[in-house]
């Protein structure tokens, strides 16, 4: 009678990156800079677990108290691989620009269709500097601010793999489980879109401030498990399923 379950985890990421950036005032009035990087990711984590079945003494409280065993092991793995760079550009400290691009490739993904780029565009104009009628007394300051971005997502370690699930072993026999969730198409990278735009001011001598701001973001190709009939062999598989808003 009785069970224990003893579970040791330990997750790693680790980042290698490298950056080039450069800044230059080409007058007075323009101002421009660069940026150019790159990344790679590496995630493990390593979960070892124990479970003790068939108590022996009732007093005593350790793995070693039992009599049946099962042991599991899970070790997924992940890396990401990234170029990006950055470029802003200014006019006369009243006009600004933003530009960033980034590809990443994913290992969870299908070689071949496991990379994805994604860019943002961001802009600002200070009216008060731009125009010099704008400010008064009542509007001390008003910038209209817009951007639009774009961000791509994987998957799960291991999704196509259908012989996948982590060993264990029970009594001293070694087991392999099935994955229960398999793939009908290739799987595409996820894809996040927005955009916002908007009017910081403020008036009365600064006394009040004003920010109105609309924004939409809608995700693309979202990829989600969705149940499916047990005659398949598997309970679950994973799509893109459209858009989500």
């Amino acid at each position: 009678m009785g069970k224990i379950n003893k579970i040791d985890s330990r997750t790693t990421e680790i980042n290698t990156e490298f950056l080039f950036s450069a800044n230059k005032e080409l007058n007075d009035n323009w101002t421009v800079g660069a940026s150019l990087g790159g990344n790679i990711m590496n995630y493990e984590s390593s979960t070892n677990s124990i479970l003790g079945k068939n108590q022996g003494s009732e007093d005593v409280i350790s793995i070693n108290n039992y009599n049946e065993f099962i042991v599991g092991r899970e070790n997924p793995r992940k890396e990401v691989r990234s170029f990006y760079g950055f470029a802003n550009v200014s006019f006369k400290d009243y006009a600004f620009l933003d530009v960033t691009g980034r590809q990443d490739w994913s290992s969870t993904l299908k070689q071949g269709n496991n990379g994805y780029f994604y860019p943002s565009f961001t802009g600002a104009l200070v009216l008060t500097k731009a125009i010099e009628n704008i400010k008064s007394k009542t509007i001390s300051y008003a910038k209209l601010r817009a951007s639009y971005a774009e961000v791509g997502g994987d998957t799960d370690p291991y999704a196509y793999n259908t012989f996948f699930d982590y060993p264990y072993s029970s009594n001293g026999a070694n087991f392999s489980t099935v994955n229960d969730n398999t793939y009908f198409t290739n799987i595409n990278p996820s894809r996040t879109k927005g955009y916002e735009f908007g009017l910081d001011a403020k008036l009365f001598n600064w006394r009040v401030g004003l920010d109105i701001t609309h924004y939409n973001q809608t995700t693309y190709d979202e990829i989600m498990n969705i149940p499916i009939s047990n005659s398949n062999g598997f309970e679950s598989a994973s799509i893109n399923a459209g858009e989500n808003q």
